[in-house]
């Protein structure tokens, strides 16, 4: 029997059947299944990590594109689904590929064991992500609502932190791909300058729409806002990341994703709320490492949380990803900064050696007059 013709049977002659296959046609047969337990039942168990909570607010949707390539890529488009809610089609911007998008998710531990699941499923299909591939990840713009003040620090520390954000959103060691066709940075604007300088507010809907214009030109964009209001859609897409099915690497993108819309909001309700770290995140004489610092101080409390996004910069710091397409107005100081972070560095030791030095005179001080009460 040809594995074309399976998915026309019933799920029980598809069982009855499924002997006669290889292993990755069998797993092909499963996905075509009914049964909600189908993948446990086959032995496909997705990494535990989806039972680690990801903090993601109440109110806020995740929508997920997993795209990939292979053999295999033809024959999931063909049973058109993975998992129930789950689309599958095909992607013309890649070559024998396939588009698995997710259904929209509030993180809940199913929502998660889903996307586990269907990473390891393609996985196990061998399917591959190739340069073309992207990783888009949707947070519903519901979120922000009519919240301007919300929708105005959200554009600027998008503005101010870009360029660092496109180096932490792959894993370790894994360089940005080429972004200007697909994911093209929006910085062009200064859109932090102009609301800096009044040249640019969102107090009513009229304003709103008019910034909504202005940034739908394309969809193609790292940060793109044509979904809203068209469509039905109404989603912020983040296309930043390059193609991935590693779960973790996912999910650590959800949370930066998130922590960035989350902490837009909360300012937006709080004038004071994390005003120090935003107030340094918009300093241009910042070195790259520092603007690193100030960006994740801004969205996290945690030091481990901050580290996970620190090692990717790190690992890729030196990629000259935007001199090539925008050499003016860079929103920290470019060139040699590791030179300029020695002597930043070298200057804070002084100060940590100074300050030593003076609780030390300061300690002896209190000491002499300890015992000259002493005496007394």
């Amino acid at each position: 029997m040809d594995i074309s013709e399976i998915y026309k049977l019933t799920d029980e002659e598809k069982k009855k059947y499924m002997h006669l296959f290889d292993y990755k046609e069998q797993l092909l047969i499963v996905c075509s299944l009914k049964d909600k337990n189908k993948f446990k039942d086959f032995g496909i168990i997705p990494d535990e990590i989806y039972k680690k909570t990801l903090d993601i607010p109440k109110d806020m949707t995740i929508g997920v594109e997993l795209e990939a390539e292979g053999k295999y890529a033809t024959s999931i488009r063909t049973i058109g689904k993975i998992l129930d809610g789950w689309t599958v089609k095909e992607d013309t911007t890649l070559d024998d590929g396939v588009e698995i998008t997710s259904p929209i998710m509030h993180m809940t531990e199913d929502d998660r064991y889903e996307l586990a699941t269907v990473c390891k499923v393609m996985q196990e299909l061998g399917l591959e992500i190739k340069e073309t591939c992207g990783g888009h990840i949707h947070i519903g713009a519901d979120y922000f609502g009519k919240n301007y003040k919300a929708w105005e620090n959200f554009y600027r520390i998008n503005n101010e932190g870009e360029e660092i954000i496109y180096k932490m959103v792959n894993k370790v060691n894994e360089e940005p791909r080429f972004i200007m066709t697909v994911a093209a940075i929006s910085s062009e604007y200064e859109i932090s300058q102009m609301f800096e300088n009044g040249e640019v507010t969102i107090e009513t809907e009229e304003d709103f729409n008019r910034l909504m214009e202005r940034m739908q030109n394309t969809r193609n964009r790292g940060v793109n806002v044509k979904n809203i209001k068209e469509n039905g859609i109404n989603t912020i897409e983040f296309r930043m990341p390059n193609g991935t099915i590693d779960i973790k690497v996912i999910r650590e993108n959800i949370r930066l994703f998130s922590q960035i819309m989350k902490v837009s909001k909360q300012m937006s309700y709080n004038s004071k709320y994390k005003k120090h770290e935003f107030e340094i995140l918009k300093k241009h004489d910042l070195t790259e490492r520092e603007k690193v610092e100030s960006l994740l101080n801004l969205l996290f409390d945690k030091e481990e949380e901050k580290d996970i996004y620190r090692k990717r910069w790190d690992s890729v710091k030196d990629v000259k990803l935007f001199e090539m397409i925008k050499a003016e107005n860079p929103t920290f100081k470019r060139g040699d900064y590791s030179m300029r972070e020695q002597t930043a560095f070298t200057i804070e030791e002084t100060h940590a050696e100074d300050r030593i030095k003076l609780i030390n005179m300061i300690k002896r001080i209190i000491g002499s007059l300890e015992n000259e009460n002493y005496r007394n």
